[in-house]
Formats: structure tokens, sequence, C-alpha cells
């Protein structure tokens, strides 16, 4: 009579799983056959088995039957299994300033149990501290104890530009009313060493970038950076004091007389 085959029925992607049935008396080993793409032996001397389901595997049945020199002893035992699938986390190109020495911890799926590898092929994931490189990196997310297949992660490293190289002498002087941008304007158009976009702070490091309606301030120093187009990944910060050029008002009596129908021009004015 057929025996009952013991096991999961629910089984993982990419995992292995054993199953086995009562021993079988007079059988000198046990005859197995799979779902297609599932790999394990054939043959075994011992009454159970160990497969590996693939990446793609749905559902299929396991079958076994008891053998000896002369034949087959009972019926044919066998078990539907179905496959718990775990789609593959979301995840985008991952790019980041190379002055930060980002590690694994920094990349960024979205998923559960998110796990990194740096081999399509690997089955150890990375470390939360391995540096990154330029090169490519693969996701997997695991649900219910289910590990999913692998994305594929771009991670680009930016090397910042270089410090700008304005200094304070070949600054223009500006003049009161003048505000951050017009600054950051005149940087970009002068400093052609990186023709990136300029963002000035109030201290050589740290801090956010002033806002570009900030006014300047007489004899302020400022901290220039450039970005390359990504404010995250600045250069080193070039200072810069300013000076503001000051036109006084006009000056005469505040009281003045005219004849009436005089046609009166500006040298008439004391």
């Amino acid at each position: 009579f057929p025996v009952t085959i013991a096991g999961q029925i629910s089984v993982c992607r990419y995992q292995t799983f054993t199953y086995s049935v009562p021993n079988i008396n007079g059988a000198i080993n046990y005859l197995w056959t799979y779902p297609s793409g599932v790999t394990g032996p054939s043959t075994t001397t011992t009454n159970s088995t160990t497969i590996t389901i693939p990446p793609l595997f749905v559902s299929g049945t396991i079958t076994v039957k008891g053998g000896n020199g002369c034949g087959t002893y009972g019926g044919v035992s066998s078990l539907t299994i179905n496959a718990n699938i775990t789609n593959p986390p979301t995840a985008g190109n991952n790019s980041f300033c190379a002055t930060s020495n980002p590690t694994v911890s920094n990349l960024s799926a979205i998923g559960t149990d998110i796990k990194w590898y740096d081999n399509i092929n690997s089955v150890s994931p990375l470390i939360s501290s391995t540096p990154l490189i330029n090169s490519l990196y693969y996701a997997t997310q695991t649900i219910n104890g289910c590990e999913s297949g692998k994305i594929q992660v771009n991670v680009n490293l930016i090397q910042p530009p270089t410090a700008p190289t304005t200094v304070s002498a070949n600054v223009r002087p500006f003049c009161q009313g003048e505000t951050i941008q017009s600054l950051t304007d005149y940087i970009s158009i002068e400093d052609m060493t990186n023709n990136a976009p300029t963002y000035a702070y109030n201290s050589l490091t740290g801090g956010n970038s002033l806002p570009p309606n900030t006014l300047l301030l007489n004899g302020m120093t400022y901290y220039i950076s450039q970005s390359d187009y990504n404010i995250t990944c600045g250069s080193p910060r070039t200072p810069i004091t300013i000076g503001l050029s000051v036109t006084p008002p006009p000056t005469g009596n505040t009281l003045q007389s005219f004849t009436p129908g005089q046609i009166i021009a500006y040298r008439d004015w004391e």
C-alpha cells in the first residue's frame, strides 16, 4: 500500500527541503521522482531525500516507491508541493558621494529583510560594514522564511569637484542690497574650474546652504562650494570675505526757493 510522504508542502524557491517515508519492508532502495526543475537523487538507499527548489518553480508532485533487485514493493506514494513565492524587492540605482565612504548599510531597497550580494550567483550576503565600490550589487528580500530572487542595482560613487579657486582679492565689490544669489552667480561665471552649481555657507563645514535671497553682509566671510549638480556631494569650501560698496545719498539744503514758472535744472539745486 502507498505510504505517506512527510515534509514541507509550502516551499521556498532557491532553498532545500528533506522528505521521507516510513521504512518499506523488503525495500533496499527508494525510487523518487520530482516536479520539473526540482533537483534531487532519483534513488536513495534510505527512506529520505533532499531536494532543491528552482527559481521559477510553482507547483508539482513528488513520488516514491520502494524497490529491490527484483522489482518494487508497495504502491506509489505522492505529495504535491507548492511554492511560497516571494517577489524581489524594489530598488533603483544608488549614488553616493565617494568622500562619505559609503558601506552596504547605506544601500537602499524597498522590501522586507533585505540582503545584499556582490554577485548574482552568490549565496553569502554581504555584511553591512562592507565598503561600496563602483559596481553592480544584488538585493533580495525574505518574507515568511522565503528569500526572493535577486534584483540588480548599479552603485555609482560620485567624486566631488575641486574647491572653487576664486579668492577674496578676485571678488568684485558688491553693492548694498545684493544677495547670496549675486555672489554664487558671479563665482559660477568667474570660476570655470568646475563649471558647476555654486552654493554659499556661513561655516567651513556642516550646516545648510544659505537661501539665495539672503542679503550679503559687509565684511562677512562666506564659504563657497560647488556641487557637480548634486548638493550632497559638494566640493571643499573656499572662504570669501565680502566688501559692500555703499553709495551715499546726495547732499543739499533741505529747503530751497524758486520763482513760480522757473525751469529747474540740476545745477540750480544747492
